[in-house]
């Protein structure tokens, strides 16, 4: 190959790696107005985002002036606007992925603050993040019942586990309790909600 057409080729190849590293990709159709010309056609695609992706949207959202818009999103899931925009500000106060808080909440208590479960070794689990009466002795019911407390002592509780065991999968096993095979179903079953609330997120913005 001559020295031109190496360069030409050369030069035709990191055009279109350039193109390709800003998330688009090409499809080549036949023109519908002439049979014998080939077109290429720019098809862009939204990026996915997920976890503190999410998080960073949400800021910047609120930032633009379209909080109610965000709110909006997770208002029919969590069923209560103020409750919506509480969690969303503890999210991001804590730096834990709305999706995934909004996981653990919808496992624990399906956003009930008045939940309430009586475990086999005696103590109680109490409110939204299902607080428990061991781990939180020092509050009484009325305290783990209420809204802010509750979801403040249950990030405070989540991101510690986060930092002592360095990743969200195994501070949610231990936000339920010990490393047992009951807890890594409900890692598993949080997970699951996660994408689907990530997803629901996705669709909407």
């Amino acid at each position: 190959m001559r020295t031109k057409e190496k360069i030409i080729l050369w030069v035709f190849l990191s055009i279109m790696l350039g193109i390709l590293s800003t998330n688009t990709f090409f499809n080549l159709n036949a023109s519908k107005v002439d049979p014998g010309v080939k077109t290429v056609t720019v098809v862009r695609y939204k990026q996915f985002l997920q976890r503190e992706e999410i998080n960073d949207a949400i800021r910047d959202k609120i930032n633009q002036g379209k909080k109610y818009f965000i709110m909006n999103i997770y208002a029919d899931l969590v069923g209560d606007p103020s409750l919506t925009q509480l969690i969303t500000s503890y999210a991001l106060e804590y730096d834990i992925p709305i999706s995934l808080l909004l996981s653990i909440i919808y496992v624990e208590s399906s956003f009930n603050p008045a939940a309430v479960n009586k475990n086999s070794n005696g103590t109680y689990d109490y409110g939204l993040m299902s607080l428990n009466s061991r781990t939180f002795k020092g509050y009484t019911d009325k305290q783990l019942y209420d809204e802010e407390t509750n979801l403040q002592l249950g990030c405070e509780f989540l991101v510690m586990l986060k930092e002592k065991y360095r990743t969200w999968g195994e501070a949610v096993i231990h936000y339920n309790g010990l490393y047992t095979k009951g807890a890594r179903s409900y890692m598993v079953k949080v997970m699951e909600k996660e994408r689907e609330f990530e997803s629901m997120f996705n669709d909407k913005i």
